[in-house]
């Protein structure tokens, strides 16, 4: 499977749902909830896909609360 066609999928779900969300926004939500319940960089880095824990450490400042406004922001955004 490539990338193009995850990503064309992804955009078929988004259309015959009407929500507005990146990929990318939804790998973030997801790093971020991670990171605040508790998972280790290397869990979340593995989750992600990433290489290096280098590249999920911004995640790493993410406080329950904050990801908390985040999902909230988030549906606001969808509804």
């Amino acid at each position: 499977m490539s990338k193009e066609t995850v990503r064309n999928h992804w955009n078929n779900i988004l259309k015959q749902l009407d929500i507005k969300i990146r990929m990318h926004d939804l790998r973030h939500l997801i790093g971020g909830t991670l990171v605040s319940s508790g998972k280790t960089l290397e869990q979340v880095a593995s989750v992600l896909g990433h290489t290096s824990t280098s590249v999920t450490k911004r995640y790493s400042k993410v406080r329950e609360e904050v990801a908390a406004e985040s999902l909230d922001d988030f549906l606001n955004e969808v509804r």
